[in-house]
């Protein structure tokens, strides 16, 4: 079993933005900060980095993107500025709730859809990579629980410091399946864009972007560092519209799924 936490800050931020612990059959704890090992034998830690490097065959599947609510970027970056943290879905499916519990505006859980949304869709203003990649949302719910795994994959909010938009934490078991995934958004933040407008507000942070980056974390992309262009990038700045999918983003949910 993996457990893995990635998080999106701020723009700006030096700090680590992810970490997974895996036990070997050796016994021991591999820890990884970031892309560096921090604990456990090398043969622990290699077992480790062996585990998130595991990706099946590309697939695909048609689908159509709501281009007109994401500015299309400047530039696309290339197809391999991509990474994954390990894991995916049976079925290609995301099965999620949401909870509402100390959300910023009524509208959070639609921006938080079209997140879902465009992590998931084939196509965007930097091309077309087909996937079978698909979410399931399954309505409300009052469970409140992050970081703990209690076999139930919640979407909604929690209090972080305020250089973190949101985390996600992850579960994967032995054969190389999601078997749990939490995504919270930090309710802290108090200069969240919550609209659907594809121009966001000076010193606004952008949640269908947010939930862009944190749904692609759910289906089992991990940060890209080599690259700021990425959805997957690992910090967001204000007034950013960033829901479009880059090559590499596109690239890498058709190579997982």
């Amino acid at each position: 079993m993996i457990a893995t936490v990635q998080l999106l800050r701020t723009h700006g931020s030096t700090s680590p933005s992810a970490a997974s612990v895996y036990r070997a059959a050796d016994g021991q704890l591999a820890l990884q900060i970031d892309e560096e090992p921090a604990l456990g034998s090398a043969a622990t830690a290699g077992a480790l980095n062996r585990i998130l490097a595991k990706s099946p065959e590309p697939a695909g599947a048609t689908k159509t993107q709501a281009s007109g609510l994401a500015a299309a970027p400047a530039y696309c970056g290339t197809s391999t500025e991509y990474a994954f943290s390990g894991g995916i879905w049976a079925n290609s499916v995301f099965p999620w709730t949401y909870n509402s519990r100390s959300q910023p505006a009524s509208d959070a859980l639609q921006a938080i859809q079209f997140g879902f949304r465009f992590i998931t869709d084939t196509s965007s203003a930097c091309g077309t990579y087909y996937t079978f990649a698909s979410s399931d949302y399954r309505g409300s719910t009052t469970r409140y629980t992050w970081g703990t795994r209690d076999n139930g994959n919640v979407v909604g909010w929690a209090g972080f410091d305020p250089g973190i938009l949101g985390a996600t934490y992850s579960w994967v078991d032995s054969s190389g399946f999601r078997v749990e995934v939490d995504i919270a958004f930090n309710n802290r933040v108090t200069n969240w864009f919550t609209g659907l407008s594809g121009t966001v507000p000076a010193g606004r942070y952008d949640l269908i972007s947010v939930a862009t980056h944190e749904a692609g974390h759910g289906f089992g992309l991990a940060h890209y560092h080599n690259s700021s262009y990425p959805v997957m990038h690992p910090t967001l700045g204000t007034g950013v519209n960033k829901r479009v999918k880059r090559s590499g983003d596109l690239t890498g949910m058709g190579v997982l799924y």
